[in-house]
């Protein structure tokens, strides 16, 4: 009854939470981990102990999916050498930083402890990056970069993170050559299981057309193929990745409109649970984190977190930097975007998959003698995390508008090229209407078709010739208004007849679903509407 009435409060409190981040305009997670961490210090509270499985099995799957199932395909392999550069080299840089730093500066820690450390607090987790980016409005190829960095780069820390692990046990001595080739055998092979995967539930699909048989196949799919991939001892993580990426492309061609719309209001709720719970888990893993710290005080174990807060930060900066430079030599690019280029570098937000993995750490080496600086190693990871997080996360915004990145990312060219793929698409329609439809329905069936997107097709081409709000635009809006008002007429009567008793439930579900769908239709395009005559 306890972890019952602990799961209810979670859940409240991630309600509540997510109303003031939302009216204050403030990142979500970020207000959940100080949230978890105020109610962590209360006296006489259950410790609730993160089990870094269920981080690696339960949540990794799901959010990895469902970010990789949203990220833009042509942008993410426009962007490729950027993100592996990122997500492969930085992480690579890094861990070497935090390594030197770590073996000369904190007693005790050897190279192997020095390189596990930097592993774990090398790559900026692919939730917290997601779900912070998810509020702010960024431009969107940074939301790209960022993105893509994060959903691959827990590969290369992962098998920096084993093999450090295999030195500290003594299983094995570190080879570059080894490590190197075992990062493109595990990348590579979880690439590839992610997509047969993804090609596998792609016939699935196509043979169901079911919609709630769909949605339930779409969230087992990450969890086949992280499954899969880790019973090989390949990347669980890319496996993932790919099969979203794979099956988003392949969406329009295997999914009905009704499952599509089905699966995007489930997953909806899914992400906004997994990652609240996530979130305040990490605050609340204080009291755990505390627990039998050896040889170092406290304060002691936050200066050297502090420290090496400071090198993550710095060596992502000079990273991103450096790479600009060299690339304005290489190719004679002057075009100067230091202001972008600084919020790359600032997004760098560690996060669970961090503290997880650091939670992982063995106990004891060869189930005899304990490892070697456990505890400070969480310890340190935690404040890392800590500063990452709370201190970059909630200077983002600031930065953003007083770097004026928010204006750039309102792009007129977007707006022009979605109004001409509409007009194209109307065209074409019309085309069809003459030579296809005609021979298969009456005249007068045609007729007010043609009508109905000859009308569309001259909306579309007004808001083309002027894509500024005008007074065709403004009668647009005052169309939609009436409209809406109309749809909550009829859903005020429908109420009173419900009421009365006069038709059945099943009746009064199915029409008030169709005004459901009339209804969220009408609004999203007044608030379309609404955004340009702001502009």
């Amino acid at each position: 009854m306890l972890k019952l009435e602990i799961v209810i409060t979670l859940l409240a409190l991630l309600v509540g939470l997510y109303s003031i981040a939302t009216k204050f305009k403030l990142p979500y997670p970020i207000l959940l981990v100080i949230a978890g961490l105020a109610i962590s210090i209360i006296p006489k509270l259950p410790t609730i102990q993160l089990n870094p499985n269920m981080v690696f099995l339960i949540f990794l799957p799901p959010l990895l999916y469902e970010a990789a199932y949203n990220i833009s395909w042509h942008n993410f392999k426009r962007l490729k050498r950027p993100i592996l550069l990122l997500a492969v080299g930085l992480v690579v840089f890094t861990t070497v930083g935090v390594a030197t730093i770590a073996h000369y500066i904190i007693p005790g820690f050897t190279w192997p402890l020095s390189f596990l450390l930097g592993a774990l607090v090398s790559p900026p987790d692919a939730i917290a990056a997601i779900s912070i980016t998810k509020y702010l409005k960024l431009p969107k190829h940074i939301v790209t970069l960022l993105e893509g960095e994060s959903l691959i780069n827990d590969a290369s820390a992962l098998i920096i993170y084993r093999y450090a692990l295999l030195s500290i046990t003594g299983s094995q001595v570190f080879n570059l050559n080894d490590a190197s080739l075992a990062f493109m055998i595990v990348s590579g092979s979880g690439v590839f299981i992610g997509i047969a995967v993804a090609y596998a539930i792609g016939h699935i699909h196509r043979g169901i057309e079911n919609p709630t048989a769909e949605t339930i196949i779409s969230l087992i799919t990450p969890f086949v193929a992280y499954l899969i991939a880790e019973l090989l001892d390949v990347s669980g993580v890319l496996a993932v990745v790919s099969s979203g990426i794979f099956l988003a492309w392949q969406s329009p061609e295997i999914l009905s409109f009704e499952t599509r719309f089905k699966i995007k209001g489930f997953w909806d709720i899914v992400v906004f649970l997994l990652t609240g719970i996530v979130f305040i888990m990490i605050g609340l893993q204080l009291p755990t984190i505390l627990e039998d710290v050896n040889d170092f005080t406290i304060l002691s174990l936050i200066r050297y977190g502090l420290l090496i807060s400071l090198v993550a930060i710095i060596a992502r900066i000079a990273w991103v930097f450096t790479l600009y430079t060299l690339s304005m030599v290489i190719r004679k690019n002057r075009h100067t975007r230091w202001r972008e280029l600084f919020i790359i570098s600032w997004a760098g937000m560690r996060g669970v998959v961090s503290l997880a993995g650091a939670m992982a750490i063995p106990l004891t080496i060869n189930h005899d003698s304990p490892f070697p600086m456990r505890k400070e190693i969480l310890f340190i990871t935690f404040i890392v995390i800590l500063i990452t997080l709370v201190f970059q996360g909630l200077t983002l915004p600031f930065l953003i508008r007083r770097l004026k990145l928010e204006e750039l990312s309102i792009n007129d060219t977007d707006k022009i090229n979605e109004n001409n793929l509409r007009y194209t698409i109307l065209q074409n329609s019309l085309n069809y209407i003459d030579n296809k439809l005609s021979q298969k329905f009456p005249p007068h069936v045609i007729l007010k078709i043609r009508t109905l997107v000859c009308q569309r097709a001259e909306d579309t081409k007004n808001k083309i010739d002027n894509n500024n709000m005008g007074e065709h635009d403004l009668y647009r809006l005052q169309f939609y208004e009436c409209e809406m008002e109309m749809w909550m007429h009829q859903r005020q009567s429908l109420i009173q007849l419900h009421k009365e008793d006069i038709y059945s439930d099943e009746i009064i579900r199915k029409v008030e679903q169709d005004l459901d769908i009339y209804s969220m239709r009408t609004h999203a395009t007044i608030k379309l509407l609404r955004s340009r005559k702001q502009k």
